[in-house]
């Protein structure tokens, strides 16, 4: 590995903060206080278990499914009456006409009575999963439909759903148990937090990065569900609430403050930390992400400013213009980009915070791996040509680094060490069993 880059102007910060309960957590035995102005949906904390609804797929012409044991019943929502019921092997669809609703297509390609109200799928007996785009889905699926098509529901319960979380968000991590201890907890806590803020959708949580990342449970781990069990019911709150939990793969050397990647003001519990190992090195320095180089030619340039720059900033109505330059103008102390400035022939526009990853999708590629880079512009005749960006990290480097978890997992720290490190002056709670 080449020697690494130093990205900060200022350094890495450190930071102190209050101890945090054992991952062993205290049992909760009163309400909880309000939850702060500002915070999303869930104000409150589960004494129980809850279900979750996750949206798996949105504006599709249908759906899919095989259940893989045991039979499913499809029914109407909000009524008992069985639309079918499905055996074990056989390959149901739902389908979407736009102006009659929603009709059940069965194995040998007959069709239902359409159906105006969304459909629910869910085991009878011995239903061990749907398969539904060769992923497993436990629980029940529902098809709602609007204008786009139909929208592909997965509820189930919580803890279920974490199974395939850390599946996916921490995979292959038996060898740092207290990682996956710290990662289950993490997950748990933002389920908790965020349930209910896609309501208008139908569902609580999306399945993918615009949430946390969740594909059913085929992959789930026997280290993964020791973790899950080891911290059941556990959840991070601060003042009486739950936190916002945020994480990311690889901080690069130091978190973010939630300021420097999102237009909120600053959470005590969300501050930039230093990721360092005490030994000149950092505790996700084993990340492929944790250093990175990018460089872009002046016509790819032009198409993702045409593209995207949109997206970002109000333009004029003769559109974006043709580039002229490209510059950091703002950093945070943490060396993080948090303000880009694109020079274009209608004019001069900047992008914030964590938008400038996306400033430079291309279609090929989801946007830079993170905000934590250098910009190196080549010029002719005053235009920009060519940049190159050396960064450091993946994500948007607020709260837990997974890596660094990991990393400092395999030193030896337990998951209340590491999540006391990452989330400063929260503490544990045990909301179920």
């Amino acid at each position: 590995m080449a020697p690494p880059v130093s990205l900060s102007r200022r350094g890495f910060l450190a930071a102190t903060g209050a101890l945090v309960l054992g991952c062993g957590g205290r049992v909760r035995t009163s309400p909880p206080a309000a939850s702060a102005a500002g915070a999303s949906p869930s104000s409150g904390q589960p004494s129980t278990e809850p279900a979750i609804r996750i949206g798996l797929a949105m504006g599709r012409p249908h759906l899919t499914f095989t259940a893989r044991t045991g039979r499913y019943l499809i029914r109407e929502s909000g009524s008992d009456e069985a639309i079918a019921v499905t055996a074990a092997g056989e390959q149901w669809s739902v389908i979407s006409h736009a102006r009659e609703g929603l009709r059940v297509r069965d194995p040998r390609g007959y069709l239902s009575l359409a159906h105006a109200r969304p459909l629910r799928v869910e085991p009878v007996a011995g239903g061990a999963g749907l398969d539904v785009e060769e992923q497993l889905y436990p629980g029940a699926i529902e098809v709602r439909q609007d204008e786009t098509g139909v929208t592909v529901v997965n509820e189930l319960p919580l803890e279920e759903y974490l199974r395939g979380v850390l599946a996916r968000e921490l995979p292959g991590r038996g060898h740092a148990p207290e990682a996956l201890k710290a990662q289950a907890v993490a997950a748990r806590t933002y389920a908790l937090k965020r349930m209910g803020s896609r309501a208008a959708l139908g569902f609580d949580l999306f399945a993918d990065t615009q949430d946390q990342v969740y594909a059913g449970v085929g992959d789930a781990s026997p280290a993964a569900d020791r973790a899950l069990a080891d911290t059941r019911g556990r959840a991070l709150l601060a003042g009486g609430n739950l936190i916002d939990a945020y994480y990311h793969s690889t901080c690069g050397g130091s978190t973010a403050s939630v300021e420097e990647a999102f237009p909120q003001p600053p959470v005590p519990y969300l501050v930039s930390v230093s990721d360092a190992d005490g030994r000149r090195g950092f505790h996700c320095s084993s990340s492929r992400y944790f250093r990175w180089q990018a460089a872009y030619e002046r016509d790819a340039l032009e198409t993702i400013v045409t593209r995207n720059l949109g997206r970002f900033v109000t333009l004029p109505s003769g559109g974006p213009g043709d580039l002229r330059d490209l510059e950091v103008s703002e950093t945070s102390s943490t060396g993080r980009v948090t303000a880009l400035r694109v020079e274009t022939t209608a004019g001069n526009f900047q992008v914030a915070r964590n938008d400038v990853r996306w400033l430079f999708a291309d279609g090929g590629s989801p946007g830079l791996r993170s905000t934590l880079f250098l910009l190196r512009g080549e010029r002719q005749r005053g235009e920009i040509r060519r940049v190159t960006l050396v960064g450091g990290g993946w994500g948007h480097g607020v709260g837990m680094c997974q890596v660094g978890a990991v990393g400092r997992a395999t030193a030896g720290a337990a998951c209340e060490q590491i999540l006391r490190h990452y989330y400063r002056g929260t503490h544990l709670e045990r909301l179920y069993g």
